[in-house]
């Protein structure tokens, strides 16, 4: 993908698309590459402004890199708004304070007269009304399309902000491709949970660990592999402690990609998903797993509910997850069918999803305009 530049397809929407891409690879940034790519399959025209900071997060250089980032994309939408008139712009949205460059973007972007696609990311602003995300939607007005990832976040968005919004629906199934069936391991051997992506105590690493401490105590047959890079320090030292400590148990393999990630999925037999991220929303890898037919125990957080239905567990954020997870993974330990059949259905799952989202995105930028929502999402109170 190159970035700031226009990029041809054969026929369809001119697009101003803004947002972050890799590096790093999170979430947001590979939904972002991998939407941007399908767009430019489907044969529109996009003008891809890179917004992204590069650095480490909150240092000088990051924060400079982004602020040069974001006058470019305004100078590529003042650009596209006199060669070719008014058009689509695509806008990835920031959480937390990164919210004051979407609002300057989508200010611009509509002051120029461009129709708004804003792509919401994140549950931290649905979960709790912030008053940036108020400024925004004021800001774009009832003209704008919002991208949610769930029919759950379209509601709650609305309803947080009591506000009416023209939605679609796009799921994150769309950019993870089904993975090709493996045979496992009879579950009498034990059970083998798995975490994988940035490891921190926010995305679950500490709740993991703790899992697993139990279960040595405990003489339960359940094994551990991580994988992923650690961005800490503290995090890392933290790490080197309880590798020596769980020595047998746990396996500690780094980042991944390729053939690695791929063994990481056929060595796991449930992923464990302890995430306390406050804007977690439909995260990735949960859907990596369901691909690759491995059962979730996960919070609910965002729409992780809506993902996994009967592919595991969800527990509630106020729940003793450590505790619930042990008791769900005897429970597999002691019903190998049931296990199985969590197996089969994580599968069909991803499967399903990935077909319905794969057809929307053709729908995104129709013309005229094709809205899943047949009516705008009205904007009840959220208690």
């Amino acid at each position: 993908m190159r970035h700031n530049k226009s990029i041809r397809g054969r026929t369809g929407a001119a697009i101003v698309f803004v947002g972050q891409f890799p590096p790093p690879t999170d979430g947001l940034t590979l939904v972002t590459s991998r939407l941007a790519s399908a767009l430019i399959e489907a044969g529109h025209e996009l003008t891809v402004a890179d917004i992204g900071g590069r650095g480490a997060v909150r240092s000088p250089l990051y924060h400079v890199s982004r602020l040069a980032r974001i006058f470019r994309a305004l100078g590529l939408i003042a650009a596209q708004s006199r060669r070719r008139g008014p058009g689509h712009c695509y806008l990835a949205v920031d959480g937390g304070l990164g919210l004051v460059y979407s609002l300057v973007i989508a200010g611009f972007a509509r002051l120029c007269g461009f129709r708004l696609f804003l792509h919401h990311h994140s549950y931290g602003y649905v979960d709790a009304r912030r008053p940036l995300m108020s400024c925004l939607l004021a800001l774009v007005g009832v003209g704008a399309t919002h991208i949610c990832l769930s029919e759950r976040m379209a509601r709650d968005l609305g309803a947080r902000y009591r506000r009416d919004l023209r939605t679609f629906v796009l799921s994150n199934a769309a950019f993870v491709s089904a993975a090709a069936p493996i045979a496992r391991r009879p579950v009498r051997a034990g059970v083998t949970i798995g975490l994988l992506g940035n490891l921190t105590p926010d995305k679950g690493l500490h709740a993991f660990i703790e899992i697993m401490r139990l279960a040595r105590e405990r003489g339960l047959p359940i094994r551990g592999v991580l994988a992923g890079p650690i961005l800490l320090e503290s995090d890392q030292r933290f790490l080197r402690s309880v590798v020596g400590e769980l020595a047998g148990w746990l396996d500690y393999r780094g980042a991944v990609y390729g053939g690695d990630k791929a063994r990481f999925y056929q060595d796991v037999d449930v992923f464990v998903f302890a995430s306390a991220y406050r804007n977690e929303a439909h995260p990735v890898v949960v859907y990596e797993a369901l691909a690759n037919g491995v059962p979730v125990i996960s919070v609910d957080r965002g729409c992780v509910r809506d993902q996994v239905a009967e592919a595991g567990f969800v527990f509630e954020p106020d729940a003793d997850f450590v505790g619930e997870a042990l008791l769900a993974l005897a429970w597999y330990l002691a019903r190998p069918d049931a296990l199985a059949a969590h197996r089969r259905a994580a599968r069909s799952r991803h499967e399903e999803d990935r077909r319905i989202a794969r057809t929307r995105i053709v729908a995104l930028f129709a013309a005229p305009p094709v809205a899943v929502n047949e009516a705008p999402i009205r904007g009840a109170s959220l208690q």
